[in-house]
């Protein structure tokens, strides 16, 4: 175990931040200078890859492959799939299930391929205070990251031409609009989150695009209710990154990260949140009240009640460092995930109930 400093300009640098230096050996990275600078500078411990701890197996792999996003493409699936056998419409299972593995596979690529840059640009390694991932622990490499990254987004094209070549409609409705998204955040080495507009892009990506794609999967139309569950399912998704942008709100002002919440400021941004989960709330009682039956839709007010503390602690920060933006978020996040899972748990007992 040892430990070498290595910039920009050194030959190695490169096969070091990506782990391809060695087979035996880890290179973890544990200070840099200059972070997205020509004159960056990596201090890099040099660890045998027996002496890395590794959780279990199945552990190891739910990290890396950050099982828990796939509730963001599965939740809509399950809400349509209710949605469209409660309308009593013909239903394509086959088809579905085809749209969805598509999409599962992309997202773990888009996910893998985004842990690679943040990794390469040095976006993680600014964040000091942050849990650290997975290449910064030494549990893979950044090449196998990158490589495995492109095999399920591949995979996810793949699985993803059955629907479009049966859907006519998916062509016009839901490839087009996305490859022009895709295409504008392929562009930016430091990842997608971080561009102009990218929010607006997640949401449409996350968001309608998503849930028409499998309305017109599963029946080969869409309507109105439809896209309007899509609108829910996109403004969560961009609430979410909103949060997650605003606990690295200094590492983004530092790296330059152009999002809304490094443009807005920490007091604007908190003003930001506030206005989008209040405007989530009113949008999710109103949609529970016109699509579902009364005892079910005012389970849509809880999400409203419980975050009044979230919306208190919110309003009291002073500041962007410390432990306490970490609670705060934290606490915005259960919010979310509340609003989410009385959804699927108030779609799930009315289909029991019918």
């Amino acid at each position: 175990m040892g430990f070498r400093t290595l910039s920009q300009n050194d030959p190695d640098f490169h096969s070091y931040l990506l782990g391809t230096f060695s087979k035996t050996e880890r290179a973890l990275p544990v200070q840099s200078l200059n972070v997205g600078t020509k004159s960056e500078q990596i201090v890099f411990q040099i660890v045998p890859l027996n002496e890395i701890q590794m959780p279990n197996f199945f552990s190891k792999w739910l990290a890396i492959f950050k099982i828990h996003h796939l509730l963001w493409v599965g939740a809509p699936a399950f809400l349509m799939l209710a949605k469209v056998w409660l309308d009593d419409q013909v239903l394509d299972l086959e088809l579905g299930a085809f749209a969805l593995a598509g999409v599962i596979f992309l997202l773990l690529g888009c996910n893998l391929y985004n842990d690679f840059l943040d990794h390469v640009s040095g976006v993680d390694r600014l964040q000091q205070n942050q849990s650290q991932k997975a290449l910064q622990k030494g549990w893979v490499t950044a090449a196998d990251t990158r490589f495995w990254a492109l095999v399920f987004i591949g995979l996810g094209i793949l699985l993803g031409l059955n629907p479009l070549f049966e859907r006519e409609e998916l062509l016009s409705w839901v490839l087009l609009p996305t490859c022009l998204a895709l295409i504008y955040g392929i562009f930016s080495w430091r990842g997608f989150k971080y561009r102009w507009g990218a929010e607006l892009a997640l949401f449409c990506l996350m968001g309608p695009l998503l849930s028409i794609g499998y309305q017109i999967a599963f029946t080969s139309s869409w309507d109105i209710e439809g896209f309007l569950m899509g609108w829910l399912m996109g403004w969560l998704v961009v609430l979410t990154l909103h949060l997650k942008n605003f606990e690295q709100i200094l590492v983004g002002s530092q790296f330059g990260f152009r999002n809304s919440i490094a443009f807005l400021g920490f007091e604007k941004s908190k003003r930001l949140i506030e206005a989008c989960w209040i405007g989530f709330c009113l949008q999710f009682v109103l949609f529970h009240f016109l699509y579902t039956p009364a005892q079910w839709a005012w389970a849509s007010l809880v999400p409203a009640a419980v975050s009044i503390t979230f919306l208190r602690q919110l309003r009291k920060l002073e500041s962007p460092a410390g432990s306490r933006i970490q609670a705060v978020v934290q606490m915005g996040r259960i919010c979310v995930w509340l609003g989410l899972g009385i959804w699927l748990a108030s779609t799930s007992f009315y289909f029991l109930w019918l």
